[in-house]
């Protein structure tokens, strides 16, 4: 049998979703070792270079000395300015900080006016 190819017009494909779409997060496992992503913003797809990907985070014990007027500066270098901070107390229960402040791509302020920090509290950054 004769294997025959099919030309396909734009008007006979309709919308394709981000959740119609099958994909893989692996790191390396897509085109060239780049990750496919969508922009639900702009409602496109992007390539993501895994390099460019911060895997991890910051991660520290800190105490009421480490507090300036209930603020905690955490130099977290992880060189990016939009950050996401968690903060455990002193019983590993997680709190809502008051405000967290984006300073730099290095810096982020963690405001504890809400609480009374007693023993050894953690932060993490990712």
């Amino acid at each position: 049998m004769v294997e025959r190819h099919t030309r396909i017009r734009a008007a006979q494909i309709s919308s394709v979703l981000p959740d119609d779409l099958e994909s893989t997060n692996v790191l390396g496992s897509g085109i060239d070792g780049y990750l496919a992503s969508y922009d639900l913003s702009t409602e496109k797809f992007t390539w993501l270079d895994p390099n460019d990907i911060v895997i991890g985070g910051y991660d520290l014990a800190f105490d009421s000395g480490d507090l300036s007027s209930s603020v905690l500066t955490v130099t977290h270098n992880l060189g990016k300015k939009i950050v996401t901070v968690t903060v455990y107390d002193n019983s590993d229960e997680q709190v809502i900080p008051t405000k967290v402040t984006a300073t730099s791509t290095t810096v982020a302020t963690v405001d504890l006016t809400d609480f009374t920090v007693t023993g050894t509290w953690n932060v993490r950054v990712h």
